[in-house]
Order: structure tokens, then sequence, then C-alpha cells
């Protein structure tokens, strides 16, 4: 799930569904969007609002048995399908699931942290996907030295914060201006 400019609730696949949907807030409607090519769920939707396109990352695949390496992209201008974009280089670092998504605007790539690999154990590194050449490399940030964890939510704070919780129930703070992580202990 996603949000589009504030206004639009975007619903993707899930467990045996290829079905893609949006609720505009506004009209208080729901929209049928083009569905998926093939089963995703467990997946990261990002919304690129400033190029008009969603990418959906990883995700499990019931046909496939295993966690998706490539990524989906939905033009929303046009909105008519889903391309799949493929990757030649590493795209064993897109192989799972529960993961989550943010950007940094300046270098033009989305980092997506944590999840679990094809074994649904827990990966430890972030990975950015850079949108312009279409390459994903590790990031010089290891979450071994924030955590190791599997994404229970996150949100979009601002245009400068974004936060996630662990399984553990602490939340993690990345200033996307200077990418230093703060970890905020959840209290009962």
């Amino acid at each position: 799930m996603s949000i589009w400019h504030s206004d639009f609730i975007i619903v993707v696949g899930g467990k045996n569904q290829i079905e893609c949907e949006g609720y505009l807030i506004s009209k208080s409607k729901w929209i049928e969007l083009p569905p998926l090519p093939e089963e995703r769920y467990k997946s990261t939707l990002f919304s690129h609002e400033k190029n008009n396109v969603l990418y959906l990352f990883g995700g499990y695949s019931n046909v496939n048995n295993n966690n998706s390496k490539n990524i989906l992209r939905l033009n929303m201008e046009l909105c008519d399908k889903w391309d799949i974009i493929l990757i030649k280089d590493n795209d064993l670092l897109l192989g799972r699931n529960s993961s989550v998504s943010f950007m940094f605007e300046s270098d033009h790539n989305i980092f997506i942290c944590g999840g679990k690999d094809d074994k649904e154990e827990e990966t430890d590194f972030i990975c950015q996907y850079n949108i312009y050449d279409r390459s994903i490399v590790k990031s010089k940030v290891n979450m071994k030295s924030i955590c190791s964890f599997n994404m229970q939510g996150y949100a979009d704070l601002n245009k400068n914060h974004f936060a996630f919780i662990d399984n553990h129930f602490v939340i993690h703070c990345v200033n996307r201006n200077d990418f230093k992580w703060n970890v905020i202990p959840f209290d009962s």
C-alpha cells in the first residue's frame, strides 16, 4: 500500500492476488488499476510522485516459489500496464519480502531496507536502486551496525525523516539529509 499525492491510497497484489486498486479520498471512490503481471505479496510499493511512477520491489510469488528478483513499474500518467524492469547485476539484492523503501531525491536512489530472503532469514543490509541507470548496489550503510530485523510498519514523516518499527517495537528514524540514524525505544 502507498499514498499518491495525499489523496489516493494505492493497494497492490497480495497472496494469490494480482489485482490493484486505488481509493480516491476526496471522492470516496475506488478506482481499478492495471493488474500485476505476476503474484506478489509482502512486497514493497514506492510512490515516486515527481516522475509519476510507482515501483514495486520484491515480494513472494507462489507461482515461482521464491521472492521476485525484478522490479515492477507503473507509469501513473498512462496507467495501462506494469512494466517489468530486469536487473542484470546484483538482482539477488532484490529477492526479499517484508522490506521497506524510501528515497533520497538528491541522488535519485530508492533505498530498500530489511526484509526476509527466500529462506525466511532476516536481511541486515540496505540496497539502493538508482531510478535513472536502473542499477542496484549494496549501500555503504550496513544495517547490522543499526540492527537486523523484519519491518512491522513504516511512515514517511516529512520530506527529511523516515521512520519504521522493527519486530522488537523499536522505532528507527533516518534523516534523509545526512543519512544519520536514531533509535527511539518504545515505552509501554
